[in-house]
């Protein structure tokens, strides 16, 4: 054995003296400092080595190096440093420390960057666990207090915190304050006694002011404790605004509301209000379920009586005041729009509203009217002819203020027109009812009765000045205008039917039809004041009614004017005004002669269309006519707008008919190119298509409407 160690030592020391002499001998090849950076950067070339430059340019370091130097210092400065100071103290380019950094955040959750600065795990466990601290002092702390403290923004914060209750913090959040657990028990526990101590309905914000109360969890408690049933209550309204109801309160007044709706089928806003019900209107309709109008909520089995009596009136020819059928408070507003609901007023021409809540049927208006012929007849005998127009009584100002009236005096009306005179008679005809409906109704009949006395005064005038010939000729005159009156509301009643742009089919028919209207009441007026009337076209028609009188000019002009128009539907209404100022009178269109009209119409187009064989105009006519056929209703267009026509008689027509006359349309067309183009022998071969269907066509139209 103590060979064996001394062997070691020797060798030990031969070990030592090898040293020694090793490091006294000179070096044979040495590199300098130049070479080892060439080296080095040779090597980083061929990417056999990864190193970094520090900002002096004298060190190298290496990426793992930077990542463990960032982590020490993130350390050394408890958890949290600034980029711009860690660049100073590991003296290297900023954009390899973000890089380092963002390894370093990579391989580990531990870290954070947050507005230019690295926290670690670490830094955030010990600000919880002094904002806990805080918190045990105070009861509460704002988040926001907390973000300016550790210059933090809230979100992180936020978000840190909430991670942390119930471990290094104790207490509970919100969205902007931290508690403890006492602190919010203490809040609840006062809010539940003061709110189950009350017993009316009481604001909220007075008493979060006048209790102190912690406005930052007051809602939230209070909301908690009616959910959680814990008050017996509810929250009405917001803000400032918020209301509290006891449910006692509550219970009793849907109890005391719902009470008296059944009783009574309505209920006042005023009376929800004087309940110190909040919001009543919103209140009375989710208890009531009910028809709101303007002061109160009603039952639908009230609008039930209400319509009953307004169709037993209108049954019996009379008239009904709806307020005497409904409760004494509702106002006249409101019993309007109880009138508008009712089904028995919803069909044109079956009553008239007067005075807001007086429903006249129209056969008592009727009767009223016939009632004064024995007197319209005698004053059309003892009065001299007709002047061009009478103002009728004084209308209602606030309803029909706005027409346009003849602007006679009031002291030209005859006696038997005068508004007094009118109510004294209606007053023996109209039973129980007071001057105020009787006022009203007088003016609505006025209109027609001045009508009526100036069709009696030119019936005795004529009767006894003019001519057996001229009156022919003059009744001849009046009789085409109403037909061709007709004729075009028939027309208009057809382009009702399309969605399509129908200007040139109104242009057509104002241009058409509508002159020649025009130019029979020129006719009529030149024979009643010897006025020179020649040939009348669209052009020149204002400069020819401009020769007439002024008791006449102004109508005709207006009417020639609305020629130029777009639309046909002003020009038929202007006219419709203006008949009784131009002597020709359009009575109330009769169904049956509508009818007669129709007919007579599809008869003429048949007629024309049998002697008819050129394609283009066959399939005007047909197409006419089958719209008249399919649609009851008339129409007068002219060729560019075959194919719009054909287009709306889809809907119509069988498949296999429109899938006809749209084939000849499209042939139609093609011809019509073709020649305009002189394209020899396609035209021949079409034309002879278009011919061997043209009886084909015509048979969709051979049989006549249904009646």
């Amino acid at each position: 054995g103590v060979q064996g160690q001394q062997a070691k030592m020797d060798e030990i020391r031969a070990l030592q003296e090898e040293l020694q002499r090793a490091q006294q001998s000179g070096s044979i090849s040495r590199l300098s400092e130049r070479n080892c950076v060439q080296l080095i950067m040779k090597l980083k070339e061929l990417e056999l080595l990864n190193v970094l430059y520090t900002q002096d340019g004298k060190q190298f370091v290496t990426p793992e190096q930077l990542e463990q130097e960032v982590q020490d210092e993130v350390l050394v400065h408890g958890g949290r440093i600034n980029m711009t100071d860690l660049q100073q103290i590991v003296n290297m380019d900023l954009s390899h420390i973000e890089a380092a950094v963002t390894n370093v955040m990579k391989h580990n959750s531990g870290y954070h960057f947050i507005h230019g600065e690295i926290i670690s795990e670490t830094y955030i466990t010990s600000m919880c666990e002094e904002i806990d601290e805080l918190l045990q002092e105070a009861g509460q702390v704002a988040l926001g207090e907390l973000c300016t403290r550790f210059n933090l923004p809230l979100s992180f914060l936020s978000e840190a915190a909430s991670e942390r209750i119930g471990t290094h913090i104790h207490g509970v959040i919100d969205q902007s304050s931290i508690y403890t657990s006492a602190y919010v028990a203490r809040q609840t526990a006062r809010i539940r006694g003061l709110f189950t101590a009350i017993t009316r309905e009481t604001a909220i914000s007075p008493l979060v002011k006048e209790h102190k109360f912690d406005d930052r969890l007051f809602n939230t408690i209070l909301h908690d404790l009616i959910k959680n049933g814990r008050l017996d209550g509810d929250l009405h309204g917001r803000g400032d605004k918020a209301v509290y109801v006891p449910g006692i309160v509550a219970r009793t007044q849907a109890k005391w509301v719902s009470t008296f709706f059944a009783e009574n089928n309505f209920i006042e806003y005023d009376a929800a209000r004087q309940l110190g019900i909040h919001d009543g209107k919103s209140f009375l309709l989710a208890r009531c379920k009910g028809i709101p109008l303007v002061t109160c909520v009603v039952s639908a089995q009230l609008v039930s009586i209400c319509n009953a009596a307004v169709e037993e009136a209108i049954a019996s020819g009379g008239w009904i005041d709806a307020a005497e059928q409904l409760p004494t408070p509702l106002s006249s507003a409101d019993v309007a729009a109880v009138l508008a609901r009712c089904d028995a007023l919803k069909k044109p021409g079956t009553a008239e509203i007067f005075c807001d809540t007086k429903v006249c049927s129209r056969a008592l208006i009727d009767s009223s009217i016939a009632l004064f012929e024995p007197d319209l007849v005698a004053a059309a005998n003892s009065l001299p002819p007709p002047r061009p127009a009478i103002e009728e009584p004084d209308s209602k100002s606030k309803k029909r203020g706005d027409r346009a009236k003849a602007a006679a005096p009031k002291s030209e009306l005859p006696d038997v027109l005068r508004t007094e005179a009118l109510v004294a008679k209606l007053s023996t005809h109209v039973a129980e009812a007071d001057d105020t409906f009787l006022t009203e109704l007088a003016n609505q009949i006025s209109r027609p009765l001045q009508a009526r006395l100036q069709e009696l005064q030119r019936s005795v005038f004529v009767a006894g000045g003019e001519s057996g010939e001229r009156r022919k000729l003059r009744d001849e005159n009046a009789e085409k205008f109403r037909d061709l009156f007709i004729t075009l509301r028939l027309c208009e009643r057809g382009l009702a039917l399309f969605k399509d742009d129908m200007a040139a089919v109104h242009k057509f028919l104002l241009r058409g039809p509508g002159l020649d209207m025009l130019y029979l009441v020129l006719q009529i007026q030149a024979a009643d004041h010897g006025v020179a009337l020649q040939a009348v076209t669209p052009d020149n028609a204002v400069t020819a009614a401009k020769n007439f009188p002024d008791s006449v000019r102004p109508a005709l002009v207006k009417l020639a004017e609305l020629l130029q128009g777009k639309t046909l539907s002003p020009y038929l209404d202007a006219v419709e005004d203006a008949s009784g100022e131009l002597d020709v009178l359009i009575r109330k269109t009769d169904k049956k002669r509508e009818k007669g009209i129709l007919v007579a119409a599809y008869e003429e187009g048949l007629a024309k269309l049998r002697t008819e064989f050129e394609p283009a105009t066959v399939l005007h006519r047909v197409v006419l006519l089958l719209f008249q056929k399919h649609t009851g209703n008339l129409l007068r267009a002219p060729g560019p707008a075959v194919p719009k026509l054909v287009a709306h008689l889809k809907g119509v027509l069988s498949d296999a008919e429109h899938a006809l006359v749209l084939s000849f349309q499209q042939r139609v067309a093609k011809q019509l190119t073709d020649k305009r183009k002189a394209e020899g022998d396609g035209v021949d071969e079409l034309a002879k298509s278009l011919e061997a269907d043209v009886d084909r066509v015509k048979a969709l139209v051979a049989t006549a409407p249904d009646a």
